[in-house]
């Protein structure tokens, strides 16, 4: 019937796709390998073509292993997991950055105690993307851990953490957050910080719940 022999195109099409893309991702050009990750995830290709996607977690290029650790909270299984155990130790701090979004977007509560270490971390981007995690995950103790980035004489450190309270808005899926202390912290640093990026962000985050 048409149906059956349309069905058949569709799946010697995807075929075809994902024999390309295959090919392109192990390009020995990292441009191509970046643009071809990125057209992955527009098609939403990640769990048929897993096993080069994982490769690529050790890829050369810092740009390509940043990008496709952001594919492993879609593929959501065990390898995946593992790979992201290793993503997080990379030396790039973007790739680290990036995965720390991963494990919060996989759910995954075995790994919350590495997300705890990295909320630790001496780089604000790292910070602060584990304490959003750890806060969206309900981790006791993250809230305390945000009072302490937001008091920190590191202005960096106060406009990462005026970021995470702008991305756990009562909006948001947060479980945890006290929101009428949040909203405390930012009319105070808008009001108060000394640093005029803070003040700024912490009023653009009011100004846009208005």
């Amino acid at each position: 019937s048409s149906d059956v022999c349309a069905s058949d195109l569709l799946r010697r099409l995807d075929a075809d796709l994902d024999a390309e893309l295959r090919q392109v991702l192990s390009s020995l050009n990292s441009h191509d390998r970046l643009r071809a990750v990125h057209i992955v995830q527009a098609l939403n290709r990640e769990q048929h073509l897993q096993e080069v996607l994982l490769e690529l977690v050790g890829d050369p290029d810092e740009r390509v292993r940043a990008t496709v650790v952001k594919t492993l909270a879609i593929l959501d299984n065990e390898p995946a997991v593992r790979a992201l155990l290793t993503a997080v130790t990379d030396f790039d701090r973007r790739v680290v950055a990036n995965t720390v979004e991963a494990i919060e977007a996989t759910g995954f509560s075995e790994l919350v105690g590495l997300i705890k270490i990295l909320a630790r971390h001496p780089n604000n981007r790292i910070r602060a993307n584990a304490l959003k995690a750890l806060l969206l995950l309900g981790s006791p103790g993250a809230e305390q851990m945000l009072t302490e980035m937001l008091t920190s004489a590191v202005e960096l450190m106060r406009l990462s953490a005026t970021w995470v309270l702008g991305e756990v808005s009562p909006r948001g899926s947060a479980r945890e957050v006290d929101h009428a202390k949040r909203s405390d912290w930012l009319r105070r640093l808008a009001r108060e910080d000394p640093s005029i990026r803070v003040r700024q962000k912490a009023r653009d985050i009011l100004g846009n719940e208005k």
